[in-house]
């Protein structure tokens, strides 16, 4: 189906084939779907559906260094939205790897370049937590 369809239904139509495979535990299967999809919208929305997607696959599977790679580019290639969302996403992976350093200055780094953003609070508090965390 999504071999011959183009565009966003496509995009759709893959999107739909990688949670049909995530719900019936094919996770190759889903990893197929999301790469096409991955490989057929570089930005925008789309982009950030795929590979929040295969981040969130990378992370269920244990391979931690490719989850964060996909939530790093979605932080940096994104703009505001997107961009914050992903860097939120990042920072709690940060966290749950123990890798708290990382996510201070992300939390520290998000605060100065989105000083409006809509998790403004949110990340201070976490930035807050990971302050009372450190020995």
């Amino acid at each position: 189906m999504a071999s011959s369809a183009r565009g966003l239904a496509r995009a759709e139509a893959l999107l739909r084939a990688a949670e049909f495979y995530r719900r019936s535990g094919n996770g190759e299967g889903q990893r197929e779907a999301l790469a096409l999809l991955i490989s057929d919208a570089p930005d925008g929305v789309v982009a950030f559906a795929g590979r929040s997607a295969m981040a969130s696959l990378e992370l269920e599977e244990g391979n931690h260094d490719e989850a964060v790679s996909h939530l790093l580019w979605l932080h940096n290639n994104t703009s505001h939205f997107l961009s914050e969302q992903s860097g939120s996403d990042l920072g709690l992976v940060y966290e749950h790897l123990k890798r708290n350093d990382e996510a201070s200055a992300l939390y520290t780094e998000m605060l100065a370049d989105m000083p409006d953003g809509l998790r403004r609070e949110m990340i201070e508090d976490r930035l807050s937590k990971l302050g009372e965390a450190s020995p």
